[in-house]
């Protein structure tokens, strides 16, 4: 009987669930590293659908609120103007309750859609980098150099400048970044050599 030798791959582990949480990509996606590039792409073409279904749930929300904040302020003018009596004043105050509901709704609505739509967007944006490469370890996905780093380990150390390369904009930026003083440090040096330069015998 011949043995056979089956090439082995590693089975890639699972997203982080605190990464995912603290990243807003949807949970679900946890597996990411151990789905086909095919099953990835089918993925990535509904969430794209979905950001595209959203967004024009927001632009109805938007061109509703617009005609709500004209109509609430009609309504709040012809309840202003003189003349009115008490019933057509607590009639229109009536419609704008009702308006305010309406509006407090469509708020809250917004607010949702606007939250399903970044973690739509993030978790695209997952995908994409799985499918070309950038990411390929969801260890090294789920810990990232520092607190907050949003970058590839790559960028981290690609970021720190070379002090002889150091164009006007970087200089300028860590300047103000460290909250250096430059004329105030060029100035006590030239004090200090000034003092160097004076012969202790005088």
């Amino acid at each position: 009987m011949g043995i056979y030798m089956w090439p082995f791959t590693k089975r890639k582990g699972l997203i982080k669930s605190k990464y995912l949480s603290d990243s807003g990509i949807d949970s679900s996606f946890s597996d990411a590293f151990q789905r086909s590039k095919r099953k990835l792409r089918v993925a990535k073409t509904e969430l794209q659908q979905q950001d595209k279904d959203y967004e024009s749930q927001l632009g109805e929300l938007h061109s509703s609120k617009k005609m709500m904040d004209n109509q609430i302020k009609r309504l709040t003018n012809e309840a202003e103007a003189p003349g009115k009596s008490r019933m057509a004043v607590n009639d229109l105050m009536v419609q704008l309750a009702e308006l305010e509901k309406q509006y407090l709704q469509d708020s809250k609505k917004t607010r949702d859609f606007m939250a399903k739509l970044r973690q739509v967007r993030v978790t695209i944006w997952l995908l994409e980098k799985i499918l070309d490469g950038t990411h390929n370890d969801p260890e090294a996905l789920s810990n990232p150099p520092e607190e907050g780093w949003v970058g590839d380990w790559e960028d981290l150390f690609l970021s720190i400048p070379d002090a002889g390369h150091l164009d006007a904009e970087m200089r300028n930026e860590l300047l103000e970044r460290f909250d250096i003083n430059e004329h105030r440090t060029v100035s006590e040096e030239s004090v200090k050599n000034d003092d160097d330069d004076v012969d202790p015998l005088v």
